[in-house]
């Protein structure tokens, strides 16, 4: 059996990229919580934010990779004065020099992005699916792949009631009894989970995956 942190990220996040029937309104995070640590943070680039996290405090090892920290600043408040130095960047450039400078960097990237990401459709870990009504979807697929099953459908979660028929006539019940059973309200005939793709929106950012699949979740 095989899984990775990515995975699991985006299985915990699934809830930010479908919506369904009386779904809660997506969460937007808060930027109030910077990390957990003083040099494990999301950090604002210019063009959104990248997750760094670092033991690296001396300016001379930063110097050296094209991030020109002051070295006093550095050791009294870091984020801060990395953050300085970083706010003019792009994402993608920040992480490639803070990756030449040791420091342990991904871009940090909307939910939108993630759900169209190439590579974690190419592993599985997102597919897209068609609803009852026709309509296409993106949601997770696999949490782990098994060397001697493989299993190429997607199986989806049945609506309430939607195998009651399908299940009461495996266990013997009859046509009669079924239907006794459903105009009595004892059982419920239901049909599937009416799910559909949500294009995440606006400029939170909800989730950093690298193809390291380092993760953080803002």
């Amino acid at each position: 059996m095989s899984t990775s942190l990515a995975t699991t990220s985006v299985f915990l996040q699934s809830a930010d990229l479908v919506e369904y029937a009386d779904r809660p309104a997506g969460r937007w995070g808060g930027r109030d919580y910077a990390g957990p640590a003083p040099t494990d943070r999301f950090c604002p680039v210019s063009d959104g934010y990248v997750r760094l996290r670092t033991a690296v405090l001396e300016a001379e090892k930063w110097r050296a990779a094209g991030i020109d920290l002051d070295d006093t600043a550095l050791r009294s408040d870091p984020m801060t004065e990395i953050s300085r130095v970083l706010a003019s960047c792009t994402r993608e450039s920040a992480v490639a020099k803070l990756t030449a400078a040791g420091v342990a960097a991904v871009p940090a990237r909307r939910a939108s992005e993630v759900a169209t990401d190439a590579g974690l459709h190419a592993r599985h870990l997102l597919g897209t699916f068609t609803a009852t009504d026709g309509r296409r979807f993106v949601t997770n697929d696999r949490l782990a792949d098994f060397a001697r099953t493989i299993v190429d459908t997607y199986f989806m979660a049945p609506g309430l009631g939607e195998r009651s028929v399908e299940l009461l006539a495996d266990s013997g019940a009859t046509a009669e009894e079924t239907e006794t059973l459903i105009r009595s309200g004892v059982v419920i005939d239901g049909s599937p989970v009416d799910i559909t793709y949500l294009p995440p929106t606006g400029e939170t950012v909800v989730a950093a995956l690298s193809r390291a699949s380092w993760v953080g979740v803002h």
